[in-house]
């Protein structure tokens, strides 16, 4: 069985080593004036695949929100507090794959979960590219985000409801 922590997580006890640990981009939408991206710096997770075939994958990831960084300090504050993130009341948001089935091309796969953010917990789906050889596991997934969804009202009125969510990791 391969076991890889996805590129986010801590490695002082991780049992794989991660070959590229680059964050995940947020990318919160467009407000009225302009577009804005940012990324988390502190996540915690686990790919595992009993087998070479990806269909058996799981994937789980927890990202601290309190982490978000923008190149706008007062943004990244901003997303952190009661009105966006919050996350006092809700310090980590959390993936945990349930089905992995062939996309519409090789080596693309439909990822389907149940994201928890915000104190709601909805199933969603992240379409990925999951390549597998003998020196490396690569994920690279795209979803969308409704904030609405999660209860992130103030956020989907002031920007786009709509949030493309990347998530990427290398692991051995």
């Amino acid at each position: 069985m391969r076991t890889a922590f996805a590129v986010f997580v801590v490695l002082a006890t991780a049992p794989a080593s991660l070959a590229d640990p680059r964050p995940a981009g947020l990318r919160p939408g467009a407000t009225a004036l302009q577009s804005k991206s940012g990324h988390f710096t502190a996540f915690d997770g686990t790919f595992e695949m009993p087998s070479d075939d990806p269909k058996e994958a799981k994937v789980r990831v927890a990202v601290d929100v309190g982490s978000v960084t923008t190149s706008i300090g007062l943004l990244a504050r901003h997303l952190k507090g009661e009105d966006f993130f919050d996350v006092d009341q809700y310090p980590w948001a959390e993936f945990a794959s349930e089905a992995v089935a062939p996309g519409p091309e090789p080596g693309v796969y439909q990822v389907a979960g149940q994201l928890q953010l915000h104190g709601v917990t909805r199933r969603v789906e992240c379409p990925a590219r999951i390549s597998v050889t003998p020196d490396e596991v690569a994920f690279d997934g795209m979803m969308t985000v409704r904030q609405s969804e999660f209860g992130m009202d103030e956020g989907a009125r002031k920007a786009k409801d709509e949030v493309p969510v990347q998530v990427s990791f290398r692991g051995r």
